[in-house]
């Protein structure tokens, strides 16, 4: 899980969210089906609120990381 908000989130905040990542097995390689293409490998993209503020969370093949929104 990695911090790019710039915000230097509390570390048992991160590994709560990266804990939920893994057991919803949020990682490894997938497809997904779409109207004409099937995307492989494409980030998935998502919003998370860690306090008061709103997070970018982009989930990779083998990585996760959270940007300012």
């Amino acid at each position: 899980m990695l911090d790019c908000s710039g915000d230097g989130l509390p570390r048992p905040e991160l590994e709560r969210l990266l804990a939920q990542l893994i057991a919803a097995d949020a990682f490894g390689f997938r497809a997904r089906g779409g109207a004409h293409a099937v995307p492989i490998g494409q980030p998935e993209l998502a919003h998370v609120q860690i306090g008061e503020r709103l997070y970018r969370l982009i989930v990779e093949r083998h990585t996760a990381r959270l940007e300012r929104f």
